[in-house]
């Protein structure tokens, strides 16, 4: 499995293309960026944030093998308050169920972040709108448990990613190379940083409950 990292130099590639469309079509619009502000985050080059196209070689018939797109995964690396943030993960639909998600996330956390802690948001199985989004819901917390993650009770909202998108109350779960609880404080730091770099949001958290008010 191949993780190849998209910069402003290869937009144009397959690899992109590929792993925009999964990223497109796994999360609702007011979870993830629209085509041209995703864009304009990677043309920007800020260190602390990586996109990666994840690929595999899979057989036609033997002994021809061809390299597809198995999906994405994006995130945050915030050394100054020790953590990382796992924006999206997403695998390709038709791959699903045969454990790529799991060997993705664990090369995550052991290859590609240095911090102590990993901090992830997941849907609300309690406030999704269909039975189906309910189990979709539950079986993403089940898998992010049985890799280690711990689903906290600390009170999160995710800010709209742009204008004419809405916030969304979600999970926060974190990971912990070395077992540790995350504190408060330390959530709060973190939270605190996700705001400001991923969502350039510098208002406080009473107004995102006030703009849910109005959703």
């Amino acid at each position: 499995m191949e993780f190849i990292k998209i910069n402003k130099d290869n937009l144009k590639s397959d690899s992109f293309k590929s792993a925009f469309k999964v990223y497109e079509k796994s999360f609702p619009s007011d979870e993830r960026r629209d085509l041209e502000d995703l864009k304009k985050v990677i043309r920007e080059g800020n260190k602390d944030y990586n996109f990666f196209s994840i690929e595999d070689y899979t057989k036609l018939f033997e002994p021809l093998y061809v390299k597809e797109n198995m999906g994405m995964i994006d995130f945050w690396i915030f050394p100054e308050v020790n953590a990382s943030y796992g924006e999206h993960v997403a695998i390709r639909q038709n791959t699903r169920n045969r454990g790529i998600g799991t060997v993705v996330i664990n090369k995550f956390l052991t290859e590609l972040t240095p911090t102590e802690y990993t901090v992830i948001e997941a849907e609300k199985p309690e406030i999704q709108e269909t039975d189906e989004m309910h189990r979709i819901a539950l079986r993403r917390l089940g898998l992010y448990d049985r890799i280690g993650f711990v689903l906290s009770d600390f009170f999160y909202i995710q800010p709209p990613y742009s204008e004419g998108k809405q916030p969304v109350p979600l999970n926060i779960l974190y990971h912990s190379k070395s077992g540790k609880k995350l504190s408060y404080s330390e959530f709060e730091a973190v939270r605190d940083r996700i705001y400001a770099s991923v969502y350039n949001f510098h208002k406080s958290l009473e107004d995102l409950n006030e703009m849910l008010k109005t959703v």
